[in-house]
């Protein structure tokens, strides 16, 4: 229970009811005592209720439901992002640690973005070395894309999986009725990307996949990525696209406290994705952007 309590991560957002995890941790924190001890009991006690389906109707609106806050999306949209209740989150901490290894087991290989370490650069890699293979024949690599999948697949769906994979946990999902829509293409957001071969059989390939998903994106060589990674070495252009906005930011973090600013550089800011990019890309070929960086940010 302490772990569980333990892996939220510092500065958690809490749901509705306002209880952050940060609270909970604190008042767990220190030497054990009788007043930590029945925290830590009462927690035990709470979970096992939950996991029982034993929530009282009235109180599952808040504990399972969640706060909303939009933010905007770069092609104008609104992104809704949901912060549980910190209770609810915990017991799914709790079951995610028990079953987690079975079911990643279960996923891969086709999965690799849950419990799989370095499971996002090793899509990269293959999904490079498959671009970079000789080839004489038209080839193509599709990527699609779901309108809001979490919210419009069916949950009587999931609840089928949960009860013929883990039914011991089925009470403590969340029934919902009237879900009946089912996941839909966002053809706005998928991608083909379309080579080998000759120009004519590529651009034919171009129009026959427009006839059947109009609008599907077609990037260029500089512009197609998986994961967030460039997929060709024409993209790795886009570690030098950070140098621009990092010149603006090292000045503005100079205005505030040491500590609150390395904290926003180290977690906030694009060291994370660029390190993710270190890790997917062939960025040694770009030295000097690489040092023009590095400049800017020591």
């Amino acid at each position: 229970m302490v772990a569980a309590v333990q892996s939220f991560p510092n500065g958690s957002a809490g749901g509705l009811d306002g209880l952050r995890p940060q609270h909970i941790k604190d008042m767990l924190a220190g030497a054990s005592n009788g007043a930590t001890v029945a925290l830590a009991e009462a927690l035990a006690k709470l979970m096992t209720q939950m996991l029982h389906g034993k929530v009282p109707d009235n109180v599952c609106e808040v504990l399972y439901g969640a706060s909303l806050t939009a933010l905007k999306k770069k092609d104008g949209g609104i992104r809704p992002i949901a912060v549980g209740n910190t209770l609810r989150r915990l017991a799914g901490k709790i079951i995610g640690k028990r079953i987690g290894s079975e079911m990643e087991q279960r996923v891969r290989p086709e999965k690799v973005g849950r419990g799989t370490t370095g499971g996002a650069e090793a899509a990269v890699h293959a999904v490079r070395s498959f671009l970079e293979e000789g080839r004489t024949a038209s080839q193509i690599l599709l990527k699609l894309n779901f309108k809001n999948a979490f919210n419009t697949i069916r949950r009587d769906v999931l609840i089928q999986n949960v009860h013929d994979n883990m039914p011991m946990y089925l009470p403590f999902t969340v029934m919902t009725e009237g879900l009946d829509l089912g996941l839909e293409l966002n053809t706005s957001k998928c991608e083909l990307f379309a080579f080998g071969g000759s120009h004519q059989d590529r651009v034919a390939i171009e129009q026959e996949v427009n006839v059947v998903c109009p609008g599907i994106l077609l990037p260029s060589r500089s512009e197609l990525s998986l994961l967030g990674a460039p997929s060709m070495e024409e993209g790795l252009e886009a570690v030098r696209a950070k140098t621009g906005p990092m010149k603006v930011v090292s000045k503005r973090l100079c205005l505030m406290h040491a500590h609150q600013a390395l904290f926003l550089l180290k977690n906030c800011l694009c060291l994370p994705k660029l390190l993710y990019i270190l890790r997917c890309s062939p960025v040694w070929k770009f030295a000097e952007v690489l040092k023009e960086f590095d400049e800017v940010i020591r």
